[in-house]
């Protein structure tokens, strides 16, 4: 009897040594405890631009995620959770995976990743479903997630390239959702399950200022001034009032405004590249004397009863796609048109003066550049 109650002591003193060693401040709520609340504050506080429907893309990262919590005497713990963002007429859901309480870790493996990938502001509010628990730590439940977390985060980006809502949403309810759902009934029946998060939230987008705004969505200490909370430049560590903030369950997320589209490869680039490639080939052919006029002629000609396509009618298919790209915003399509235009405008005035230098006279770097133009950076 005498052993078993030293047992039990040296527990009990353990387990306060290492409480009182893990957790930065007794102030600070452990992760479950304390009430839901949402901290909003900008990256850059003299930055007060507004975000303006339809002239610019949003995208959102998860920047890191914590659980003020441990490994308990009896057995290990781990986090897990998943996030759907709801904006306009898709909802992209996102698993988050796993991620263990040993050895004092309380920082999940989320470290600003795109949760949604670059995608035109409609004005439309975004509503973000976000839950996370503590549960026994399950190494192959473990794996499950982190498989489901990378499929899902490249689903997304995948959808993010749709040139409609109806592919986009094809695709993230047939694949994303199913993983999400997944995700989420294993949780529901894992041992020792501790609810740390579970909410809806509204981002209302019109009262969003600056390139940069994030979003603390935490369950812990109430009252809170948004005005004391910071992201370390060059981290991921959320500092309030001046010191890492460790209170609670929480995830971070920024929302980024951007004017210019980096988002990569649209569906048709590939077909852009090459009609243009197919253009200046024939047209400096022309130039050189080893095309005839006939022969440029015929190919900036609409194709007439043919199942091959003319050099002008693929440039015009291509135009016809961006046009209809709803990935972009319309100042970027419209540039885009254009910018085809002008070059098959350019080319059919050389033929019908019989001018072939019309089409590429002697170039300054200026120009030989705008001849070189590519519809979008690769990341």
């Amino acid at each position: 009897m005498r052993a078993l109650i030293v047992s039990f002591a040296l527990v009990g003193l353990i387990t306060s040594v290492l409480s009182s060693s893990v957790f930065a401040s007794s102030s600070d709520l452990i992760g479950g405890k304390g009430n839901p609340a949402i901290n909003r504050f900008p990256k850059d506080r003299s930055d007060n631009d507004i975000f303006l429907p339809n002239q610019a893309y949003l995208s959102i990262y998860a920047v890191s995620w914590y659980v003020n919590d441990q490994d308990s005497f009896w057995f290990n713990k781990s986090v897990a959770g998943t996030l759907e963002v709801d904006i306009g007429r898709c909802r992209y859901p996102i698993v988050l995976g796993q991620f263990d309480l040993s050895g004092g870790q309380k920082v999940g493996g989320v470290f600003d990743k795109p949760v949604l990938p670059m995608v035109p502001y409609d004005g439309s509010d975004i509503t973000i479903a976000t839950l996370f628990q503590g549960h026994k730590t399950d190494t192959a439940l473990g794996l499950v997630l982190k498989g489901a977390a990378e499929a899902s985060l490249s689903v997304v980006s995948t959808a993010a390239t749709a040139t409609s809502a109806g592919v986009a949403n094809a695709l993230l309810g047939a694949v994303a959702g199913k993983l999400v759902t997944g995700a989420q009934n294993a949780l529901q029946k894992t041992d020792k399950n501790q609810p740390l998060y579970n909410s809806q939230d509204t981002i209302r987008t019109l009262e969003l200022r600056g390139k940069e705004t994030y979003y603390l969505f935490r369950r812990g200490t109430d009252g809170l001034d948004d005005s004391k909370f910071s992201v370390k430049e060059g981290t991921f560590e959320l500092d309030y009032a001046g010191k890492p903030f460790k209170d609670g369950a929480w995830l971070l997320i920024d929302v980024v405004r951007s004017t210019a589209y980096l988002g990569g490869s649209r569906p048709w680039t590939t077909d852009w590249k090459l009609g243009l490639a197919n253009l200046e080939n024939l047209c400096d052919g022309w130039k050189d004397g080893s095309v005839t006029l006939e022969k440029v002629k015929s190919e900036l000609t609409p194709a007439i009863n043919s199942n091959k396509q003319s050099v002008g009618d693929a440039i015009r298919t291509v135009r016809a796609s961006i046009a209809n790209d709803l990935g972009l915003i319309e100042k970027d399509r419209q540039h885009l048109m254009n910018e085809l235009t002008a070059k098959l405008l350019l080319a059919n005035k050389a033929v019908l003066t019989n001018t072939p230098t019309l089409w590429c006279p002697d170039e300054g770097p200026a120009q030989a550049a705008d001849r070189d133009f590519e519809p979008f950076p690769l990341r």
